[in-house]
């Protein structure tokens, strides 16, 4: 679906086009994800992101970790951030 929306010009000349609507999608899915409309796995589907990828630009935002699905999503999270933390900076 396409949809078009009217932005200052100001504005809109900071931004490439393409930039632009990348940057509305992704803060629509956040949107999305915060209000608990959809999984974090959909997110970052959607958002062509992987989860910890999807899970910074969050918290760039200001949008906390939504609640777990299981156990299991919530394993293989600590797992996750763990390898992160191991690797070298």
């Amino acid at each position: 679906m396409d949809i078009t929306i009217s932005i200052p010009n100001d504005m809109a000349t900071q931004f490439a086009q393409a930039d632009l609507a990348g940057l509305m999608t992704l803060n629509f899915i956040i949107d999305q994800y915060r209000q608990g409309n959809v999984t974090l796995k959909r997110a970052c589907r959607w958002a062509d992101l992987e989860e910890v990828e999807f899970l910074t630009e969050c918290q760039q935002r200001g949008v906390s970790r939504q609640t777990y699905e299981s156990i299991d999503e919530l394993t293989q999270e600590v797992e996750m951030a763990l390898a992160h933390l191991a690797q070298p900076q």
